[in-house]
């Protein structure tokens, strides 16, 4: 093949791959894309059963999430054996390193929970002995389990999805949550790159817009 007959077959591989790059751009400018812009809140009677959903924690005790009504609430999903060090088990030592870092005068006013996605393999001493294992104060970080319904209904709320593999592995989002004294959404952290400081400004943020419960 001459140079000028390769010419007319490069400048249509040209153009082709110059269509693509538009289309892949046209459609990651769509808002679509970011999930953080389109995630759809609950309306407020998907909220209220979602804070009425009943829990197990990690001593075996039944929990709802509005028993911590007047607190700032630090919600994460994770599940015991995820083998993925930069999900599960980094938001796990990142929320451990939020209650070891909070001021003493947010003491009281902030709980942490971590719901589990996988009820099968995560009963209430498997989830205290993960929390033991990050070195949780459970008497202010609780590790929930429930029934399938109750845990699905629940991280929909929260815009986390989740699927069970065919390897005994979970598919899911990440999405940190914070839940105001009032029991709303007040604010979401999509994936794992948030930082410890700017939670914690967060939460202080959030108790001292709220009134004091007594």
């Amino acid at each position: 093949m001459t140079g000028d007959d390769r010419g007319p077959i490069l400048g249509a591989v040209r153009t082709t791959l110059l269509l693509l790059a538009v289309t892949v751009f046209a459609a990651c400018a769509d808002p679509a894309c970011n999930s953080s812009e389109t995630a759809q809140g609950p309306t407020p009677e998907e909220l209220r059963d979602f804070l009425e959903l009943p829990f197990t924690d990690q001593e075996g005790r039944p929990m709802r999430l509005c028993d911590l009504a007047g607190q700032a609430v630090l919600l994460s999903y994770v599940y015991t054996s995820c083998p993925i060090q930069t999900m599960c088990p980094l938001t796990t030592k990142k929320m451990a390193q939020i209650q070891a870092a909070l001021p003493e005068e947010l003491e009281g006013q902030v709980a942490l929970v971590s719901i589990t996605l996988d009820p099968e393999r995560d009963p209430p001493e498997a989830l205290k002995g993960y929390g033991e294992f990050y070195g949780a104060d459970f008497a202010s970080w609780s590790f929930l389990t429930a029934g399938e319904d109750a845990i699905r209904a629940s991280a929909s709320c929260c815009n986390v999805t989740y699927s069970f593999e065919d390897n005994g592995m979970i598919g899911h989002n990440m999405n940190l949550v914070i839940l105001a004294p009032d029991g709303q959404i007040a604010h979401e952290y999509p994936g794992i790159d948030w930082k410890v400081p700017s939670v914690i400004a967060t939460l202080r943020k959030l108790l001292a817009a709220s009134p004091r419960q007594s």
